[in-house]
């Protein structure tokens, strides 16, 4: 039976969840205070690319299916200008302070290149050629292994709008700049409500993790990690995406922990604006010193706007300008456009996607919202069935 439903959140969680419960003639409302480029899903650099979360190649946060689901979605939708999408080779390098048993591990844990999944033309390929992962250079560092397979990635300008339209094709309507302070208010406006706020979580909805042995709860259940990413013009010579495991600096014990802290990547995307995204960085909540970084303001700042001593500039540009331009020489040849900052909803200890009465929570997918979002829509509409 059809039902009245109210979404919260406009990211890509939001909207392809909005759009699902169309298609199921659903009538949908999304409500939200940031829209488009004001989300946290604007700043992604949005690549499918199922990770894990932690030190060790765990991917038990989130279902497989909903990452498998949204590989074959975005295999069916057109991979024009208007839309963002384009389908790409990611080569990924392992760092030589690596052991070769903990790149096995890394390896041998991506389900996704098992035939059985059914992920059309995954081309994925376990040993890059030996001479192509040699060359490969970032400052002191080296690599000894890389693996590849075919991906999706995703102009988040134009995807966004693309599912702007196809919602509001089947009459989805929008509410612009509403503020949400309790799910349970928009009950009085229709049956079933899905909470898609991503970081806009840790405010709404109570943590209900059991208190520890001394009583007191730990964390919320979800935390906020900052990322930073520049924008660059496109070249020609970039084509495919690049993903490094930088280990530890020699100066501290030779030990890889899966990104160091500092992950580098470089990604280039089609879209009616062509581009090249670079990044990154990882900071946790509990270093934030600013006010708009302390808000979890999304920002896209113009980088010849920027002045010499902003936070950006002294904490983490240069540092991801310098590296991925030592990794790709040609970057030096594009031009930076402006720095875009973002906050992934990073769960304790997985995805909430479940239904609490007349409550259907779908946040909480970290930096995978791209990645699981299909899916986890394709979840919610059935949440919804059978509520």
């Amino acid at each position: 039976m059809p039902k009245n439903v109210c979404v919260i959140g406009a990211g890509v969680s939001g909207l392809t969840s909005a759009v699902r419960l169309a298609e199921d003639k659903h009538t949908v409302t999304i409500v939200a205070k940031e829209h488009g480029q004001e989300t946290t899903s604007s700043v992604a650099a949005a690549f499918w690319y199922p990770f894990w979360m932690g030190h060790e190649p765990v991917h038990d946060w989130y279902d497989w299916n909903w990452a498998a689901e949204t590989y074959r979605k975005l295999e069916t939708l057109p991979r024009t200008p208007e839309t963002g999408i384009s389908k790409v080779t990611l080569n990924e390098y392992f760092d030589w302070t690596m052991l070769d048993k903990e790149i096995e591990q890394v390896v041998n844990a991506m389900w996704w290149q098992d035939a059985q999944w059914n992920l059309p033309d995954l081309q994925f390929q376990p040993q890059m050629n030996a001479h192509d992962v040699s060359i490969r250079r970032v400052k002191n560092y080296q690599f000894k292994r890389g693996i590849s397979f075919s991906t999706f990635v995703v102009n988040m300008a134009d995807y966004l709008s693309y599912l702007r339209a196809w919602a509001e094709r089947l009459h989805v309507k929008f509410e612009k700049l509403r503020s949400v302070n309790r799910i349970s208010d928009l009950l009085t406006e229709c049956d079933t409500v899905v909470n898609c706020s991503g970081i806009g979580a840790k405010a709404l909805v109570d943590d209900d993790r059991p208190p520890g042995p001394t009583g007191r709860r730990g964390p919320h259940r979800l935390e906020a990690y900052e990322g930073v990413v520049l924008r660059l013009t496109p070249l020609n010579e970039v084509r495919d995406i690049s993903l490094v495991h930088t280990g530890p600096f020699p100066s501290e014990p030779p030990r890889a922990n899966y990104f160091g802290g500092k992950p580098l990547y470089i990604v280039p995307r089609s879209g009616t604006s062509p581009d090249i995204i670079i990044g990154g960085s990882t900071t946790h909540e509990t270093e934030f010193l600013e006010p708009e970084r302390e808000n979890w303001k999304v920002q896209h700042l113009p980088w010849d706007d920027i002045p010499a001593n902003h936070w950006i500039r002294k904490y983490y540009a240069n540092r991801i300008y310098d590296d991925c331009c030592a990794f790709e020489k040609s970057l030096a040849g594009a031009k930076v456009l402006e720095a875009k900052v973002g906050y992934r909803p990073v769960p304790h200890p997985k995805v909430r996607l479940e239904r609490e009465d007349k409550i259907i929570h779908n946040y909480g997918h970290g930096g995978a919202g791209v990645t699981l979002s299909w899916g986890c829509a394709e979840r919610v509409s059935r949440l919804v069935e059978e509520s």
